[in-house]
């Protein structure tokens, strides 16, 4: 969610230069406009006595990104699946997604799991059968995978056109032989 992006940018950013709270907060809120200022007016006017960073980006994705929409993304990944897209497509919309279900990814194993299973059946097959013993192995074991998978299908392609061209020569050969 682009709010949550937001927090994250400027949390990297702010940790950077090692500020204190009060300074993280008025950097972060002078960067704020239109609703989202709004929004950080009543903050500030309900907490007269100051709020911590912490409670800032809570409140923050909290109204910025309400509990449902967070819900409806944790189910997506649950049900994301490769579809058409590419495993490099599939990985980012997976690792997108899993931040918003983090109980499905919270150990090595799970995130395996819950990789293979959203992967198309024939390639879930064979990364699930090659062993990887971690998931970033699982990740470029399944690039490879679909490298090979895709090359080999070129290479039919290449073969299959081939033979027609060659048929439609026979063809044509045995047509202009008939017709002298």
């Amino acid at each position: 969610m682009e709010a949550e992006d937001w927090v994250r940018t400027i949390e990297r950013k702010l940790e950077l230069l090692n500020y204190n709270e009060q300074t993280k907060i008025a950097l972060a809120t002078h960067q704020l406009s239109g609703t989202a200022l709004a929004w950080w007016e009543i903050v500030k006017a309900a907490h007269k006595d100051g709020i911590t960073w912490k409670e800032f980006t809570k409140a923050f994705c909290q109204h910025h990104v309400p509990e449902a929409t967070k819900d409806l993304k944790a189910e997506e990944f649950r049900h994301l699946t490769q579809g058409n897209c590419t495993v490099t497509e599939y990985i980012q919309k997976f690792t997108e997604l899993s931040r918003y279900a983090p109980e499905e990814v919270d150990s090595d194993g799970k995130k395996r799991k819950a990789f293979i299973k959203g992967l198309n059946p024939e390639v879930a097959t064979l990364a699930y059968t090659c062993g990887a013993p971690d998931f970033a192995s699982l990740i470029g074991h399944t690039i490879r995978l679909e490298k090979f998978k895709q090359e080999q299908k070129n290479h039919l392609k290449r073969k299959f056109m081939e033979f027609r061209t060659q048929r439609q020569e026979r063809r044509q050969k045995n047509f202009s032989g008939q017709v002298s």
